[in-house]
């Protein structure tokens, strides 16, 4: 095949990322419109943009606010695959690294960038304002790739979340219930008092809502479901302790056995302390305390992810670590570099099933059509076309003992439920 006419021919770029210091991982407040659009609406993108017979082109945005090492996690995967010859004879070139600029403008500005102008094949994205480039992404059919964090990954044949709609749209929809029961000692939610905690942004109150909701359905008693604290785009909160002594009293003027909060890293470490100020002796679990830096606010609590904790002593693992410290030799390992990682992996799975005759339409198409990895190292499973409607139903927990984190369960994935607010 001959190389193909781009917009604007790429050239390479050393990728520079902006590694934060402190990451906060940010329950994003946009949602999308609900509406699906699929494969057979007409596009006007260039179809083969972004592909020679030798190259791939790829464009990056990460959130450098929230999840700067996303870009190593990326780089990191596409170099391993790069270095044994690419996929099917083409290396997969990172144009350009762009920073979503923690807005909606900018992350817009971004994207157009990318695919007008650079003229990529696809996107690979841990930004959160996916809400608002979606439609553009849909207009020009390009193939996105990602970490779903909200409903904007949901209800489109174009993006592709390797956890899959994160809360559900569809009458199914992850056990969560069946996680947070392993981390009682009777391995069941069943009787035990459990307080959901989130904010007041969209995606917080909708996954605080489900997930109190399948608990309940589950046996476990739901004793408050709490959405009251400022989310990512208010002003961060000065004094958490009304949030936490609401906690304290919900489970009949006592505290619950167990403590789930939904919000960012910044609210869950806040919450965190005025707990313990209060006094709080039962179980805390949240999504987003795990990180190197951390570990000792962390001590006594417990994380679940949807990956493989970096601790899981595999081969398949160790090559993921090796590999990033190749890019970047003190790389901490945390979530945001797992975020990258493994939708960059995710991408290059999806690469090698598709074969060398490739476009943008038939990759889609391809994977719209009963796609089907297991993959039980990294994120579990990748099945499309039902993860743009569903969770992938996998994850895996950690607890921190404030010096380090232990794998209290590898990531493993159970049958999904009935969804009880479908």
């Amino acid at each position: 095949m001959a190389p193909r006419t781009r917009a604007r021919r790429p050239r390479w770029r050393a990728l520079s990322v902006l590694l934060a210091v402190a990451v906060t991982l940010t329950a994003c407040t946009s949602t999308s419109d609900g509406g699906r659009r699929d494969a057979d609406a007409a596009v006007v993108g260039d179809d083969s943009a972004g592909l020679t017979d030798t190259e791939i082109h790829v464009g990056v945005v990460v959130g450098n606010k929230q999840f700067a090492d996303a870009a190593v996690g990326i780089q990191a995967r596409f170099a391993q695959v790069n270095e044994d010859g690419g996929v099917h004879g083409r290396k997969i070139v990172v144009d350009k690294v762009a920073d979503d600029g923690g807005a909606a403008a900018s992350a817009v500005t971004a994207v157009r960038s990318l695919v007008q102008q650079d003229g990529v094949f696809a996107l690979v994205t841990t930004s959160s304002f996916l809400a608002n480039t979606k439609p553009f992404i849909e207009q020009q059919g390009v193939p996105t790739f990602g970490f779903g964090f909200d409903d904007a990954w949901c209800n489109s044949d174009y993006t592709f979340a390797y956890n899959g709609c994160p809360a559900g749209t569809t009458p199914h929809t992850s056990n969560v219930a069946h996680f947070v029961g392993q981390l009682f000692p009777d391995k069941t939610v069943k009787g035990h008092t459990i307080a959901v905690v989130g904010d007041d942004g969209a995606s917080s109150m909708r996954t605080a809502k489900l997930y109190g909701s399948v608990i309940k359905a589950q046996g476990g008693n739901l004793v408050l479901t709490q959405n009251t604290m400022p989310g990512a785009s208010s002003a961060p909160v000065s004094d958490y302790t009304p949030y936490a002594t609401e906690v304290m009293r919900s489970a009949g003027g006592k505290a619950p056995e167990y403590v789930m909060t939904i919000t960012t890293a910044q609210n869950t470490l806040g919450m965190t302390k005025a707990l313990i100020g209060a006094g709080y002796k039962g179980i805390r679990q949240d999504f987003t305390m795990y990180d190197p830096r951390l570990v000792r606010a962390a001590a006594g609590g417990n994380e679940l992810m949807s990956m493989q904790p970096w601790e899981v002593d595999t081969p398949r693992m160790k090559e993921a670590i090796a590999a990033i410290r190749t890019v970047k030799a003190d790389q901490r390992l945390t979530l945001p570099l797992g975020y990258g990682y493994w939708s960059a992996d995710m991408f290059v799975k999806m690469l090698e099933k598709a074969g060398k005759d490739l476009t943008r339409s038939s990759l889609v198409k391809m994977l719209n059509d009963n796609f089907s990895i297991i993959d039980g190292e990294g994120v579990g499973k990748l099945e499309f076309p039902r993860m743009h409607g569903e969770s992938a139903g996998c994850l895996a927990w950690v607890s921190s003992d404030g010096k380090t984190y232990t794998v209290r369960a590898k990531l493993s994935c159970v049958e999904l439920i009935d969804n009880p607010t479908a």
